[in-house]
């Protein structure tokens, strides 16, 4: 649960604990996005090895993202976020290379972005 994370997590620690939904394709996401609503944050890494080393930006995303589920009226637990740093794997430069590349896809079918 992002909420709960207490702060941005890195992708393959979120993966290694079951708690990324990966979609396979973009009509594989298009069509969950039917079911689940995505919300696509767009943030700034405030220094080199962190990405919010303040923890500023995680706690804006948590208000924003209750203020999105209020104003659409979603219920926050059914909802994916998509946040860089815990969406794109960060170990494997290809794999990080190929997510990046499908960055511009993705966002283009999310309900919401911050």
């Amino acid at each position: 649960d992002f909420c709960a994370a207490g702060m941005l997590v890195q992708h393959e620690r979120l993966r290694d604990q079951n708690k990324i939904v990966v979609f396979d394709s973009l009509e594989e996401a298009g069509f969950a996005r039917s079911e689940t609503p995505i919300i696509f944050f767009s943030h700034q890494w405030t220094a080199f090895e962190k990405p919010d080393h303040t923890n500023q930006q995680y706690e804006l995303m948590k208000r924003s993202l209750a203020n999105v589920c209020d104003s659409k009226g979603w219920e926050i637990e059914y909802v994916f976020v998509w946040v860089d740093f815990c969406s794109i794997p960060q170990v494997n430069p290809a794999l990080q290379s190929l997510a990046i590349n499908s960055l511009a896809a993705y966002a283009s079918i999310a309900q919401a972005f911050v």
